[in-house]
């Protein structure tokens, strides 16, 4: 492990870099070094507790230490939802010891937001106890934003101001609000959306819609009613009104009642719903979908003389993970970025009908999963001229249908089907998205340890017992990939994947599969390598 003095060195390499406006090599190397010793994030903390109580803060090694811990816990939900559990226990020793650190009087309640905003950032539940903790801290602290060098928090700073310093970006604004107020108690949250409701700032009103967004039900719900039952009531805008329509069938079904009140009561009030913008887009391009489902899309879109580069990221069996916007860019500026995304990931390019695809289907597995998307896909819908954001599943079975009626019959045969399925040497040479293809979970790991499978018999058992099950896993991420290849004109290579997908969702023998040896192969390098790095333990002294 590395001592606390180390880790301050790694801080302050980020500080430099945060006082220059860019992470540079330096910050790089420290992000590298914690993805790979993760359980450091324990000590980060600490470290971070321990510079808010110092009376002469140094906000600075704050801002970088808050950095390097969000940057951490990234890569641990990351491998959390990948199934590879072990890093949990990082996560609940930082919660044990913020919940033993909150007992002193002397633990900035600024630093303790700033430590549990990370969490917000990383997409990791706080817990309650925190929840409650940074509650009552504030509640015995009132005055904690004026130490010296405190940052702008919403508590504390005016509207007004909040305005001027995200310099009227909505979707920064709305950003700083969920970073600084996750933490919170749902009863606070719902709090500060009605006041946010009620500003006198258009943009910090425009901003409340956000809490529609909310993971508790609560502050969603007091949102609604509030825009229906306040007296005076609230201004609603046209935009407001616009996106209140388009969120509502991405509420689970029991809550929907309470915003078709809310929209009836703007329309009653003579709201004029907003006309969405109107765009002209440029390029699109989609990566591969790595061996977590995950997919990201890229859309160039001119604003004027400038231009726009969206992202979106969605995730099999999650929803729609992520999305933000680069508004003003100088061609140049986007150039830049395009030239930069082939270096690090297959990149293909894509078309507006795939993106609406993707945005339609992966809306509705978030319905499903119970996870609500991000603010900015709102900024990435209005950006890239998505104006229907209504969540419809397509399920894997007509995506492949549909696919395979563009398939030319001699390719479909039964002896043309059997030689693509016993060759997948193409793919592995041509996609690196492949190279994460197999099953790293922790559960497969507990049924391989203790000498239950002998060792060289490890990938015929996975073949045989683990892939069967999540074939239809499979099948789908080989349909969706097939899809984004169709879109590529110089990718010829989307019929195999389709077939592959449609007998996948046969009861063909799964070792018939070249593709799936390969993925039952590259499952035990992963689990070895797992199992160095995350030893299945339940001894927290380890860490």
């Amino acid at each position: 492990m590395v001592s606390s003095p180390s880790l301050t060195q790694l801080g302050k390499s980020v500080a430099k870099d945060i006082a220059t406006g860019s992470f540079g090599p330096g910050s790089q190397d420290a992000f590298s070094y914690l993805e790979n010793n993760l359980e450091l994030l324990v000590d980060l903390v600490d470290l971070l507790i321990a510079e808010g109580r110092k009376k002469k803060q140094r906000t600075n090694l704050i801002s970088a230490f808050a950095i390097m811990l969000g940057h951490g816990l990234d890569e641990v939900r990351l491998q959390v939802e990948a199934g590879i559990k072990a890093n949990n226990r990082v996560v609940d020793r930082i919660r044990r010891n913020l919940l033993k650190a909150g007992s002193d009087e002397k633990l900035d309640p600024a630093v303790l937001m700033i430590i549990l905003g990370q969490f917000s950032i990383a997409k990791l539940e706080v817990g309650e106890e925190l929840r409650e903790l940074l509650s009552q801290r504030m509640d015995d602290a009132a005055d904690f934003a004026e130490n010296d060098g405190d940052v702008d928090m919403i508590m504390d700073a005016p509207f007004a101001e909040l305005v001027k310093a995200v310099n009227g970006d909505l979707f920064e604004l709305q950003s700083h609000v969920v970073e600084n107020t996750d933490a919170f108690p749902a009863e606070h949250r719902a709090g500060m959306a009605v006041a946010m409701l009620q500003s006198k700032e258009p943009l910090v009103r425009e901003a409340a819609i956000g809490g529609f967004l909310d993971q508790d039900s609560m502050v969603r719900v007091a949102l609604a009613e509030s825009i229906e039952r306040l007296s005076p009531p609230p201004v609603v805008s046209g935009t407001m009104l616009r996106r209140m329509i388009a969120l509502r069938n991405w509420l689970p079904s029991d809550e929907r009642p309470k915003l078709d009140a809310a929209i009836k009561s703007c329309r009653q009030r003579k709201v004029e719903c907003a006309s969405w913008p109107r765009t002209q887009v440029a390029d699109v391009y989609a990566t591969g979908i790595d061996g977590s489902g995950a997919q990201s899309i890229f859309v160039m879109a001119k604003e004027r003389r400038k231009y726009a580069f969206a992202a979106l990221l969605v995730k099999q069996g999650v929803g729609v993970r992520d999305a933000w916007v680069r508004h003003r860019l100088t061609r140049r500026e986007v150039d830049a970025f395009q030239s930069e995304l082939p270096m690090s990931v297959d990149i293909f390019e894509s078309s507006m009908d795939h993106v609406r695809a993707l945005m339609s289907h992966y809306l509705a597995v978030a319905v499903e999963s119970g996870t609500m998307p991000p603010f900015e896909l709102f900024d990435f819908a209005e950006t890239t001229g998505l104006d229907d954001l209504n969540p419809v599943k397509m399920e894997v079975e007509q995506l492949v249908q549909s696919l395979c009626e563009d398939i030319e019959s001699d390719f479909l045969e039964p002896q043309q089907v059997k030689e693509t399925l016993e060759n997948c040497d193409d793919w592995l040479d041509n996609y690196m998205f492949m190279e994460s293809w197999f099953e790293g979970d922790d559960d497969i790991a507990a049924q391989l340890q203790d000498g239950a499978v002998n060792p060289g018999d490890e990938e015929q058992f996975i073949l045989e017992h683990i892939l069967p099950p999540r074939r239809k896993r499979w099948a789908e991420m080989m349909a969706w990939t097939a899809l984004t290849l169709k879109q590529d004109e110089d990718d010829p290579m989307w019929e195999t994947f389709a077939v592959t997908a449609r007998e996948l969702l046969t009861d063909r023998d799964i070792g018939e599969f070249a593709v799936m040896r390969q993925i039952a192969a590259d499952t035990v390098k992963a689990l070895r390598f797992n199992k160095a790095r995350f030893p299945l333990t339940e001894d927290e002294d380890d860490l």
